[in-house]
């Protein structure tokens, strides 16, 4: 489950430039993290 809380949103316009991109990062970050293999299974050198 992905809960974003917005500090300073209010009723306006819409979101600005700066916080469009800060969800679209959380959202893939968040889609990242859930595809990921059970165990953590990452790359080793």
């Amino acid at each position: 489950m992905l809960l974003q809380v917005e500090e300073h949103g209010g009723h306006g316009a819409g979101a600005t430039r700066e916080q469009d991109q800060a969800l679209l990062a959380d959202v893939l970050a968040f889609l990242l993290h859930a595809a990921a293999p059970a165990g953590g299974g990452g790359a080793t050198s």
